[in-house]
């Protein structure tokens, strides 16, 4: 699925290269998108300061949840599928029932907006993860409505933060062309990974955490060893910005300002299949 500045969502057929619109949609640019974690639905996010959950099959609109008062920047499901976090100009993170809608918690100390958020794993998402361009990323107990860690470093705009899959870890990439990798227990950075000369607008770790890809302003989706901070590959093809990526396997995902959308194989030298 993918979320365009053409106020749409659209899933698209990764063999055929067709897609379908989701109906009843945005009235602004959407920011975000993300599949539950059975395929079945679709959250979205945009500046028309809502989120909408989508029937992935039919394209229709199940849910319209509302009460942000800025632009929606990000929305993600947690490991159940039971809950959506989302993260807005408008300084908070608010936690989201999945199936009715219903707000379940407001997480606020952000001082400016927040660009990503995400849930842990391991726990069916009792914590979650958020960064801003307050520079700061933090840790939160949701259900306590308690932030419990703050990680600070980045000398820039934090645009995407991310847990590991055992939640021992914290990714996190910045408009000051860092990338950072950070203990959650102690909150101390482990380690720097240098590379990209650009702002760099999202990064993840890949399903074993034994890597970590992250795309940037300089056109590039770049690989590195998460133990070493080697750089391991630098996927080239888009001809402008890079703005994210999703994983699936070994197949990767990425979205440019180039107005496509490239699949690749990654074994960890990507080449790229199909662009859309």
């Amino acid at each position: 699925a993918t979320a365009s500045r053409d106020k749409t969502v659209r899933v698209w057929n990764v063999d055929s290269g067709e897609h379908k619109v989701m109906q009843g949609g945005h009235t602004g640019f959407v920011l975000s998108c993300d599949f539950s974690p059975n395929g079945e639905h679709i959250v979205s996010s945009s500046d028309d300061m809502t989120l909408k959950v989508w029937n992935a099959w039919t394209g229709e609109k199940k849910h319209t949840l509302k009460g942000h008062s800025d632009k929606v920047y990000c929305a993600k499901y947690n490991c159940t599928g039971a809950y959506i976090v989302s993260g807005s100009c408008d300084r908070t993170v608010r936690v989201w029932n999945a199936d009715n809608g219903s707000r379940q918690a407001t997480l606020k100390g952000h001082t400016m907006a927040v660009f990503s958020c995400a849930f842990s794993n391991t726990d069916n998402g009792k914590h979650v993860v958020s960064a801003s361009d307050d520079r700061l990323v933090k840790i939160w107990e949701w259900r306590e409505n308690k932030e419990i860690r703050t990680l600070e470093g980045h000398t820039g705009t934090v645009w995407s933060c991310a847990f590991s899959h055992t939640d021992a870890l914290v990714v996190s990439a910045s408009m000051d062309h860092e990338i950072k990798l950070w203990d959650v227990a102690t909150g101390q950075l482990i380690r720097n990974f240098p590379g990209h000369m650009t702002p760099i607008h999202h990064a993840m770790f890949t399903h074993d955490d034994k890597y970590i890809l992250s795309c940037a302003r300089d056109w590039t989706v770049m690989v590195w060893e998460c133990a070493t901070a080697k750089h391991v590959d630098t996927l080239s093809g888009h001809v402008n910005t890079v703005y994210h990526m999703d994983l699936h396997g070994d197949k990767l995902l990425t979205c440019s300002l180039d107005e496509t959308c490239k699949l690749w194989h990654v074994a960890f030298a990507g080449k790229a299949e199909k662009t859309a």
